[in-house]
């Protein structure tokens, strides 16, 4: 219970983050783009693991869909951290 009311609190602050980053980044002719790829994109991700999940656990368990949801998430943090990183406002 600890670790989801922990998840819960970072994961509280992604939004308004991401707001203030396109806020930066963004010219104002492409924020309202910016933001519809990227909350779309959000959705998007969700509607995939949906539909992967209950195949991935059929052969694999819900252990090697949990590991590899976090492996993902991993990577894309990886990816996203080395653009914004090359990127300046």
């Amino acid at each position: 219970l600890a670790c989801r009311v922990l998840l819960g609190v970072v994961q509280g602050a992604t939004f308004p983050s991401l707001y203030a980053l396109v806020g930066q980044w963004a010219t104002a002719e492409e924020k309202t783009r910016v933001l519809t790829v990227v909350l779309s994109g959000s959705s998007a991700g969700a509607c995939v693991t949906i539909m992967i999940a209950p195949v991935v656990m059929e052969y694999l368990g819900w252990d090697a869909l949990f590991l590899a949801i976090g492996f993902l998430g991993f990577i894309w943090s990886g990816v996203w951290w080395t653009l914004i990183a090359q990127t300046n406002p």
